[in-house]
């Protein structure tokens, strides 16, 4: 579905015999500099067709090219290009082509009408752009952005945004409730925490709860719906088709809202029959995994891994996930700011269990001496199981 604030066109009709040659060859580093050379002509091709259409020229955008360089990768693997992914905070475009040379792809593209249109937008002021030589043969990616793309996507912690955008979807709840002669939903503080782990995640992700099997996760008749939008009545919009809202069944629910600096928000809701029992905090449990592991590695004479805030707080996320539906979406590698890292997880009753077999599964990677950084996260589903996530980091 696209966006209607957004623009995006993919030129994969490039050629009437448009096929991409697959290698398991990897481009060497010594390549960069031609890469980084045809990227450089394309764009030049670019301005100067602008220029000679009286149009200001494109204005090259680092993070944009970081995300034409991912683009490139789907291409070159035969994969699609996702128009979900938010590279820009305005309208936007992306073209994809092949050639002999990088003027043959320029040519087609200025050649096409509805490609044309792109490249000689009046909307477009940032640009970012990939190429790269396979077998005597050009492919690249343009992005197009009206503003200047996100150095990077990250959460927006405003207490007071947060806090209007939540009051909003359940104020249209009410109404809507309201007219369908049902009673108020009941707001529960520990299915509000577990929601917000979700929305935030999802936020870090681009997954939503839809995504995996949901299992039962209240001790009566529950369900979790999950949207994104640049608005909370859209969200809402979005649910209101979905049924949750009118389920008589649904007497309590938790809303989690997560707010990303390219303006989307992403909303996870969960309903359910009867309320959830409050939990103690687990800062007691990941305290003493992480002290039987320094004990251990002391022992060894390893260094012993500090704690980061940044990884605790993501393993306690992914560890929300786990206690919730069972199991684990895709690994988190796109918000990892790591060379290498690993994630170990383990479950249990108690915290003696718990850490028992998180040592059992995890003994290779805990006490590998690369690591200089780690974060653990520990949940409890509703049956009193505990889940921990480990995640460590070079």
């Amino acid at each position: 579905m696209v966006r209607p604030s957004s623009i995006f066109i993919i030129a994969t009709h490039l050629f009437a015999s448009f096929s991409i040659v697959q290698t398991s060859e990897e481009i060497p580093i010594s390549k960069q500099k031609l890469k980084r050379n045809l990227s450089r002509s394309l764009l030049s091709f670019i301005n100067e067709g602008r220029s000679s259409s009286k149009l200001w020229p494109l204005q090259p955008s680092k993070y944009g090219n970081a995300v034409s360089a991912k683009f490139l990768k789907l291409v070159v693997s035969k994969q699609q290009i996702t128009s979900s992914y938010d590279f820009c905070r305005g309208k936007s475009a992306h073209l994809v082509g092949y050639g002999s040379s990088v003027q043959a792809i320029y040519d087609y593209w200025i050649n096409e009408v509805d490609l044309r249109a792109i490249v000689q937008s009046k909307l477009f002021r940032y640009t970012g752009g990939s190429a790269m030589k396979i077998n005597n043969r050009i492919y690249a990616v343009q992005v197009f952005c009206t503003d200047d793309m996100v150095k990077k996507l990250a959460l927006e912690y405003d207490v007071k945004k947060i806090k209007d955008i939540r009051q909003s979807i359940l104020s249209y709840e009410i109404g809507y409730r309201m007219l369908q002669d049902l009673s108020e939903f009941i707001p529960s503080p520990m299915m509000d925490k577990s929601a917000q782990k979700s929305a935030e995640i999802a936020a870090m992700t681009e997954e939503g709860v839809n995504s995996i099997e949901n299992k039962e996760h209240c001790k009566g008749i529950g369900g979790e719906i999950y949207g994104n939008h640049h608005s909370a009545f859209s969200i809402y919009a979005t649910w209101k088709r979905r049924g949750y809202l009118e389920s008589p069944a649904y007497r309590y629910t938790g809303l989690g809202i997560a707010v990303r600096n390219d303006a989307r928000i992403f909303a996870v809701q969960i309903f359910c029959s009867a309320d959830w029992p409050l939990s103690q905090p687990h800062t007691y449990i990941y305290r003493t995994i992480l002290r039987a592991e320094w004990t251990k590695q002391k022992l060894l004479g390893l260094n012993i891994p500090r704690e980061d805030q940044y990884l605790k707080k993501f393993a306690g996320m992914r560890s929300n996930t786990l206690s919730k539906y069972g199991t684990l979406m895709r690994n988190p590698i796109s918000v990892m700011e790591c060379e290498t890292f690993r994630e170990i997880k383990s479950s249990g009753e108690n915290t003696g269990e718990l850490i028992a077999n998180l040592f059992r599964n995890g003994s290779h990677v805990i006490f590998d001496k690369r690591w200089v950084r780690t974060g653990v996260g520990v949940s409890r589903d509703f049956q009193g199981i505990y889940y921990a996530i480990q995640i460590f980091c070079t």
